[in-house]
């Protein structure tokens, strides 16, 4: 482990090798997001993309939970101090954290390194919401996941409405949204969302060995493969195919492939440098 710290908003950053892991530490609050946790989450994103030497990001949550969505606590105190001043400010604040989670969920989203979740315990409404953004996911048996917002008669603000259809078939995802239920991690309505369940002791050693796998590979591949895949989600076939031939043209002059199929030829390991 190169480097590791934990932030006073709760989230622990480390960094072991070329896998910088993002772990959410409010275990007390079930990692529930709130405004500041929220904020340094995005800054956590925004300096592992401009960082060089990280391939692959991981995210997990510390403790019962992967994350149980925003603080409803937090927001509910919130409400409360504006209704006994006689105020209209607390629906906007409040309002004002699902746009920031809302925003945060985008710029998971579209981090060009692939982006994995190691879930354990609960991921509801906003948890589930962040692992909707990553690239794959390893679960714990133990983990329950759901969408949750029915259960307390709100709709989602983050993605969920829109992401869930497009992870899962369209009956699956509403399922989740219209029952509000958590279902274990290996219920065959969650198979096209949950890349791999583990036992719970194997949970980190899992993720940590896929996570070393991909970072072995290209960086610049794995950037420009993921770039290529959310372009082509939404194109025709034949666009798509169009894209994937000028990217690999393209491609095709950098050093990584150059030095991947030389590597291959002489029989020995890649030294892919990005570039």
């Amino acid at each position: 482990m190169d480097s590791a710290g934990t932030d006073a908003c709760g989230l622990r950053v480390e960094t072991r090798g070329r896998v910088r892991w993002l772990r959410i530490e409010r275990p007390a609050r079930l990692n529930a997001l709130d405004r500041s946790l929220v904020h340094t989450l995005g800054l956590a994103l925004r300096e592992a993309q401009r960082d060089d030497r990280v391939s692959v990001l991981v995210l997990a949550g510390a403790g019962r939970a992967f994350c149980a969505g925003a603080d409803l606590h937090g927001l509910s105190q919130t409400l409360q101090q504006a209704q006994a001043a006689q105020g209209e400010g607390g629906p906007r604040r409040a309002g004002r954290l699902v746009d920031q989670c809302a925003a945060l969920m985008r710029r998971l989203e579209r981090v060009s390194k692939p982006v994995l979740a190691a879930v354990n315990g609960f991921a509801v409404g906003g948890g589930l919401e962040l692992l909707l953004c990553c690239d794959l996911i390893v679960a714990a048996r133990s983990a329950r996941i759901g969408d949750g917002h029915a259960k307390i008669g709100a709709l989602p603000g983050s993605g969920a409405s829109a992401r869930l259809p497009r992870r899962l078939p369209p009956a699956h995802a509403k399922f989740l949204l219209f029952t509000g239920d958590m279902l274990p991690a290996d219920d065959p309505l969650l198979a096209a969302l949950i890349h791999r369940v583990v036992d719970d002791a194997s949970l980190e050693s899992v993720t940590a060995a896929l996570a070393d796998t991909l970072a072995a590979n290209s960086p610049l591949m794995l950037a420009r493969l993921k770039r290529l895949l959310a372009s082509g989600a939404d194109a025709t076939l034949g666009d798509a195919l169009r894209l994937e031939r000028q990217a690999r043209l393209r491609h095709a002059s950098s050093f990584d492939c150059r030095e991947g199929v030389d590597a291959f030829r002489e029989k020995r390991a890649p030294d892919f440098q990005g570039r």
